[in-house]
């Protein structure tokens, strides 16, 4: 056993070798004591891949965190890859670490992306977050973009400004930071399950393009217009002729749907603006 001390503050290790007796830093083989915590994002295997082959050609001296508990804070990609060239692992104990610093060190190094953030709370048991989890499960073809426009019933889905407080759109924005920090909710789950139901039903007419970030922003737009008729749509668009590209810019696409809704419609539906 080997007791390393800073600060009087005594912390106790189990197996392994100090490399400075001033430094907390220690380096072990025993890679098998280290905790990986399921609220972190899920292992990449390209870059742990990546991770191994920069080490088989040049071993880096990297130091990992880690708390108390051995809980890998910082540097589980890299554990795994010394792991993999037996190499040792150099790591410092932070004791209070949990999972805001896994957030935090990430968000430094190789930023998180949604479905990493969705992961997290996820497994932390965050409700609304549990919900989208299940319902891309439900609708899997939906990218994580796509899929937040469906859940907040907005083109936006989470944006990147904050939050202006005031009526109308402003006041039920989400922003990447709520997203990112827990705060993100679903106001109706049920409406946003026959929303991508609606959009589901062009599938065969579009099999390339219905998923796409643009088609679900628009079609999530005109079921938003009072007086659109989407049985109408439907129909009408399983009558275009025309071949569609799945690369459309928004505006464009807005227009070319526009189009195929008022193609033989009875009713003029404002559903551009």
């Amino acid at each position: 056993m080997e007791t390393a001390t800073k600060k009087s503050k005594k912390v106790v290790v189990k197996n392994q070798d100090p490399i400075e007796e001033h430094l907390p830093v220690y380096k072990t083989f025993n890679y098998d004591q280290f905790n990986f915590v399921k609220a972190n994002r899920p292992i990449s295997q390209s870059l742990l891949k990546e991770l191994i082959e920069a080490f088989r050609i040049e071993y880096h001296l990297t130091i990992c965190n880690v708390n108390e508990k051995m809980d890998i804070i910082d540097g589980q990609h890299r554990i795994l890859a010394c792991k993999a060239l037996n190499e040792p692992v150099r790591y410092v104990i932070d004791s209070k670490a949990g999972i805001n610093e896994i957030k935090g060190l990430n968000k430094t190094g190789q930023r998180w992306e949604k479905k990493e953030f969705l992961h997290l709370h996820t497994t932390l048991g965050v409700e609304p977050y549990v919900q989208m989890t299940e319902f891309m499960k439900k609708y899997p073809e939906f990218q994580i973009e796509a899929t937040l426009v469906i859940l907040t019933n907005k083109m936006s889905g989470v944006e990147n400004y904050k939050t202006i407080p005031g009526s109308g759109e402003n006041r039920s924005r989400y922003t990447v930071k709520d997203f990112e920090e827990g705060k993100f909710f679903i106001e109706n789950i049920e409406l946003a399950d026959e929303r991508a139901a609606k959009i589901y039903d062009f599938h065969q007419y579009y099999p390339k393009g219905y998923t796409a970030l643009n088609f679900v922003k628009v079609i999530t737009a005109f079921l938003n217009k009072k007086d659109y008729n989407h049985n109408h749509m439907v129909t009408a668009f399983s009558k275009h002729k025309q071949p569609l590209y799945n690369n459309y810019r928004l505006t464009e696409l807005k227009i070319i749907l526009d189009e195929i809704y008022h193609k033989n419609a009875s009713k003029k539906v404002n559903l551009l603006y």
